[in-house]
């Protein structure tokens, strides 16, 4: 796979810096969203999983996670879950608005089940947290359809919330979203402004079917943002044999 590393590798480095302090309190200054004991489904009976928390890359605030199964037994043989919460408003004990976040991206209550929020899966050769410098193996589109959700967290953040839920069951992909794998090539192209910041990401794809990932320990995601007010390119969905743009804005490891 071709990528643009060399910019990118200390674009990512300073990124991941400046993300370091995130782990320790997500939800303090960064949105938080949902409780750590949420049920996300995905399958019963003996399982081999992996999890991952998804870090904000700043000045995004937010949160997500996911998790990957891979069962034993019966019909169902992978599950992927995974949501991603976006925070919108900040909140009064009344419900009324003290602070508009996430600017940089222009989502609002108003418009957020528009927008468009992508998983991009691949090995971290270099252990940058993300799979962008190798190249992602695999992308997800969670909740193809936007989002339906608004929650409010216990500190007043007011969140839109992206899920997919994705099972494999006899050789079919069934539920909420869709994943795409075995690309021929996929190159990276960082976008940048005029003062060296990465603003987004260009990805052309070359070949690509809807596939489960095949997910590792210690594979690399990045999770990223489009919507129709952005300048971006006109195709939003990061599928098979497409170029496509995106807004990283959490990245994340997967754990056994």
């Amino acid at each position: 796979m071709k990528t643009s590393t060399n910019l990118l590798l200390s674009l990512l480095a300073a990124v991941i810096f400046a993300a370091g302090g995130v782990l320790a309190s997500p939800d303090d200054d960064h949105g938080g969203g949902g409780s750590d004991d949420d049920d996300h489904g995905g399958g019963r009976g003996s399982r081999e999983a992996l999890s991952t928390d998804f870090i904000p890359i700043p000045p995004t605030k937010g949160k997500g996670d996911g998790q990957y199964f891979d069962l034993r037994g019966g019909s169902i043989d992978t599950v992927l879950n995974a949501n991603v919460r976006i925070a919108l408003e900040k909140l009064d004990a009344d419900g009324n608005t003290v602070a508009v976040l996430n600017t940089h991206l222009g989502i609002n209550v108003d418009n957020y089940s528009d927008a468009l929020v992508t998983l991009f899966i691949g090995t971290d050769e270099d252990g940058d947290g993300t799979c962008l410098t190798e190249g992602p193996t695999s992308i997800c589109v969670l909740d193809t359809g936007g989002s339906d959700d608004l929650e409010v967290n216990p500190d007043g953040i007011l969140h839109a919330a992206w899920a997919i839920a994705l099972r494999e069951e006899d050789d079919r992909l069934l539920g909420s979203g869709r994943c795409w794998s075995d690309f021929e090539e996929v190159t990276v192209i960082p976008q940048l402004d005029e003062y060296g910041n990465m603003t987004s990401v260009v990805f052309e794809i070359e070949g690509g079917e809807p596939a489960m990932p095949e997910i590792g320990e210690d594979d690399g995601t990045m999770v990223g943002f489009s919507a129709p007010w952005l300048p971006l390119l006109e195709d939003m969905a990061c599928t098979g044999d497409t170029v496509c743009e995106v807004v990283p804005i959490m990245m994340g490891i997967w754990d056994d």
